[in-house]
């Protein structure tokens, strides 16, 4: 696999995360070094996506990683 695939799918699972509330996951992602900055095919960052489905733990991980 390569790096751009592997970060891609990395990518995908941070925003899948953020979207459902999985702070555990958004931690562990964030030690990956998974670029939170990142924006989906919709052009929403995890902490919009955290924001939006009223996930603040997650939004609040966001932004203390920052």
């Amino acid at each position: 696999m390569t790096d751009s695939v592997n970060s891609q799918k990395l990518q995908e699972k941070l925003w899948r995360a953020a979207e459902r509330g999985d702070a555990m996951t958004v931690r562990t992602l964030f030690i990956e070094g998974v670029d939170f900055d990142a924006r989906n095919e919709d052009g929403f960052t995890a902490f919009n996506l955290a924001t939006q489905n009223g996930h603040h733990e997650v939004a609040m991980t966001i932004l203390a990683a920052r």
